[in-house]
């Protein structure tokens, strides 16, 4: 069975008339992906405007952060500890090292 353009403008029109209906068109026409599409983007939006909560211990605001990593960088740490005589490096790359001399 074809529409016509006729028979589509009379169904948008009889759509109109009893949105209750356009539900079940929408069930029967769009993906179950595309259906479940607006939750998707509602719990992204709530993700996004929820405020974070920084865990215990960790700097309070985006300008301490900042303050830490810099203090970082000056050590040349870049967050990590490092043992007292210098970088950890691992032994085959000190065996490969050693080749070379």
């Amino acid at each position: 069975m074809a529409f016509t353009v006729q028979e589509f403008r009379d169904l948008i029109q009889i759509l109109e008339q009893h949105p209750e209906w356009r539900a079940e068109l929408r069930r029967l026409v769009l993906t179950e992906e595309l259906l479940t599409l607006p939750q998707i983007v509602r719990q992204l939006v709530d993700g996004v405007t929820r405020p974070v909560v920084a865990p215990a211990g960790a700097p309070g605001s985006f300008g301490q952060v900042i303050q830490v990593l810099a203090v970082n960088e000056d050590k040349g740490t870049h967050g990590k500890k490092h043992p007292p005589g210098g970088v950890d490096e691992p032994q085959s790359s000190r065996r490969g090292a050693n080749q070379f001399q």
